[in-house]
């Protein structure tokens, strides 16, 4: 019995026979092309980087370059002071989208968006564990669409430093930086 089901199972082309090796049909292997990445894809990848531990003044001077950028290709803005510009128009679109997509690459970029971009599985596992965490030390949350926000049920927890602490604390733990 245990011979017949084997006999079965025996897969065809696994022989040692010259005319089945040459009917074997091609397999990938490592060798194969490297996939390739669309142009906005690595554009993407070349944006700065606001990770967990960046300071507020990086994050301004990050800001401040593309918005420099956008400036230097004709978007209208104001002098916000202290070497700052800003822009006054913030959509995308329009008039101005050849300006906004010249300086995508300077936009700086979430760490979480990145992530989620590159691993979405790992982006989902870590925002639920953010979530659960954040739930369990008492503050009642939504997640909104898949992240990486959330809706407080309570008015003021958005704007409470408490929980501003737990979210910090949380982000830490679930790795959601």
């Amino acid at each position: 019995m245990a011979t017949a089901i084997l006999a079965a199972l025996t897969v065809p082309g696994c022989t040692d026979s010259p005319a089945a090796e040459q009917a074997r049909p091609e397999v990938a292997t490592l060798q194969s092309k490297p996939a390739t990445t669309t142009p906005s894809a690595a554009a993407d990848d070349q944006r700065p980087l606001i990770r967990a531990d960046t300071s507020q003044e990086e994050v301004n001077k990050m800001l401040n370059a593309y918005n420099l950028c956008l400036r230097d290709q004709g978007v209208p803005g104001q002098d916000v002071g202290r070497g700052y510009w800003k822009p006054t128009e913030q959509a995308e679109g329009g008039k101005h989208r050849a300006a906004f997509a010249a300086c995508h690459v300077k936009n700086p970029e979430l760490a979480v968006d990145r992530l989620k971009r590159h691993d979405y599985a790992e982006y989902a596992d870590r925002f639920r564990a953010y979530v659960a965490c954040v739930k369990a030390a008492g503050v009642e949350v939504t997640p909104r669409g898949d992240g990486p926000f959330v809706d407080y049920r309570k008015e003021g927890d958005a704007f409470s430093r408490d929980v501003w602490k737990i979210e910090e604390k949380c982000e830490e733990q679930a790795r959601f930086e």
